[in-house]
């Protein structure tokens, strides 16, 4: 997951505007995941969400989109607010004849660019055979 105009925020509100957004960021993720998931700040607004045992590319859309829509939702930082979004890259560790993280890893970085490209504020999922 990336998130959406994050620059923006850091860039007119501030750092510290931009600390409180990732507060709140942080907040959604582990509210929205289960406790055996994992989620992970791997770079300035990137995250990697590992969700066990789940499969069902209709329910990750579904988690997708309503981790976007509680992003979208304005975060107050001193009198004013920030606004973001989030894009998702999805792979299914079912879609690989052997888990490979790095291959895995790649394969949902192109799925990230491909929401990204189509407009951002998406979910996009890489199946087996994806030309995206």
């Amino acid at each position: 997951m990336d998130l959406d105009f994050f620059k923006q925020v850091n860039d007119t509100l501030g750092h510290a505007a931009g600390d409180a957004v990732l507060v709140e960021v942080a907040r959604i993720l582990q509210a929205e995941t289960r406790k055996h998931d994992l989620v992970a700040r791997v770079g300035g607004d990137e995250f990697v969400l590992l969700l066990r045992a789940m499969t069902d590319p209709a329910g990750i859309e579904a988690l997708g989109r309503r981790i976007i829509s509680r992003l979208e939702a304005p975060v107050p930082v001193g009198s004013g607010a920030a606004t973001i979004s989030g894009s998702l890259g999805v792979v299914l560790s079912v879609d690989y004849p052997e888990p490979a993280p790095d291959r895995m890893l790649a394969d949902a970085d192109r799925a990230l660019y491909a929401s990204k490209h189509g407009g951002r504020a998406a979910v996009t999922i890489l199946r087996a055979g994806w030309k995206g």
